[in-house]
């Protein structure tokens, strides 16, 4: 509760505009809004009949004829409207006595009888203490502790229609789905199907455990999915793994082949080089030593025709 009271003020701001809420209102995810932001940040986000909650960015439904001010209250937010009043007015001059609707720095509040009186009303109150209204706690605003703003808050929610605010709401409208007091009943809802608070939480609760379990069911078996997708996701790393090794092994070989062909390639061109040169050395050395011969010769014969042509040696 003390924390509840320090952040108050958190628990009553609309995350669109970011003040105060003004005409509250709830939407299915359950997330609150003051109605004119609600209906302008839908309206310009809206897709297909379709918007983004603000909060959660659930997909919401337009309400139909755009009527946002048919969606319901938040009673909770009713009350925790009237602690905030309450907290921040310790002269009580925000807060409207119950009765005769007047405001006053004195103002009191009557924890039986769940409303706040001005000393006139509470004057009138405290005459018929010891008839009807025995041992009822009646306590200044001002003088508020912690736990009677507990009790305030766990207070009654009075109609909120027009004429009707004086009356406490202990009726549920499950074709207007809305709460109702008992003038609502016999002017607005005379025809509708109205049943008791306790009753229509009763038949909720059926609905809400039923639709958890659903909800349940649907989670585990998204549970297992994912685990299914988890596993598939581990046996196809663990295969990847396997495949890269296998093609890097795959690679090493073939590349120790290559290598030895290349080295076997190089080995038989170096041999045919080395067979091809020393071919040609032994063919160089046979043309040098039959040009060393020609040589001779052509030197032999040159000195013959020398000879030949000269008398003298002939003759001699």
């Amino acid at each position: 509760m003390e924390s509840l009271l320090k952040n108050l003020k958190e628990h009553v701001t609309c995350s669109i505009c970011l003040d105060t809420y003004t005409e509250r209102k709830t939407i299915t995810c359950l997330h609150t809004f003051c109605c004119e932001c609600l209906e302008r940040h839908a309206l310009t986000r809206q897709k297909q009949g379709f918007y983004p909650c603000p909060d959660c960015q659930a997909q919401i439904r337009i309400p139909e004829g755009n009527c946002f001010e048919n969606l319901p209250n938040s009673f909770r937010h009713n009350s925790l409207l009237s602690l905030l009043a309450v907290q921040y007015s310790g002269d009580g001059n925000d807060i409207s006595c119950s009765k005769c609707q007047k405001k006053n720095a004195e103002i009191n509040y009557c924890f039986d009888c769940e409303k706040f009186m001005c000393p006139d009303c509470a004057n009138a109150h405290e005459v018929f203490r010891d008839t009807l209204f025995q041992r009822h706690k009646v306590t200044p605003v001002r003088q508020f502790q912690p736990t009677d703003y507990e009790a305030l808050l766990k207070r009654q929610s009075f109609c909120t229609v027009k004429y009707h605010e004086k009356e406490v709401t202990k009726f549920f409208c499950s074709e207007c789905q809305s709460c109702v007091c008992q003038v609502c009943i016999a002017t607005d809802h005379k025809s509708h199907d109205v049943v008791p608070f306790a009753k229509a939480a009763d038949v909720e609760k059926a609905i809400i455990i039923a639709r958890t379990k659903l909800l349940k069911d649907k989670k585990e078996l998204c549970q297992g999915v994912v685990r299914e997708f988890e596993k598939t996701e581990v046996e196809l790393e663990a295969n990847i793994t396997t495949a890269k090794r296998k093609v890097s092994q795959t690679v090493e070989e073939v590349m120790g082949k290559l290598r030895q062909l290349e080295h076997e390639a190089i080995t038989a061109l170096e041999g045919a080089r080395v067979s091809r040169v020393q071919k040609l050395l032994s063919g160089k050395e046979s043309i040098v030593s039959l040009k060393k011969q020609l040589d001779q010769a052509f030197k032999f014969s040159n000195n013959l025709a020398e000879r030949s042509s000269n008398p003298d040696i002939v003759q001699n």
